[in-house]
């Protein structure tokens, strides 16, 4: 058997909630929040139009045959030797540092070479894993 009492206060909240829930909407106080960051109001600079300006319009070119034309493929050749040596005969001529024949440094003591040890026939990866 069960304990009727057991269950009041359980009862008792669920009142409560049920009460404070019937209260309609418009009776609950308002709270208005400020605007942490408000946005600015910026009005839009007006630019007079100019109509004295550089204008594009572009067309689909369409040749005699109903197809679409085509752009001129551009050609190209090698340079001559003459052209070449032309060519490179407007650049500045580059300049070069002159350095002393010690002036990289080497450390006091190199490692020493690997020394062999076992060989190790497994074949890697192991074919017992999955990849």
């Amino acid at each position: 058997m069960t304990n009727p009492h057991r269950f009041t206060p359980a009862a008792v909240l669920l009142a409560a909630a049920a009460l404070a829930c019937a209260v309609p909407a418009a009776a609950q106080r308002q709270v208005q929040i400020p605007v942490l960051y408000p946005r600015p109001t910026i009005t839009p600079t007006v630019f007079p139009a100019d109509t004295s300006g550089l204008r594009f319009r572009l067309d689909q070119v369409v040749g005699s045959a109903g197809a679409q034309a085509r752009p001129a493929r551009a050609t190209g050749r090698l340079l001559t030797a003459a052209e070449q040596q032309r060519l490179l005969g407007r650049l500045a001529p580059l300049q070069v540092m002159e350095t002393a024949a010690d002036s990289f440094h080497f450390p006091a003591e190199t490692l020493r070479p690997p020394r062999a040890g076992r060989v190790i026939a497994d074949v890697f990866p192991a074919r017992d894993t999955s990849a």
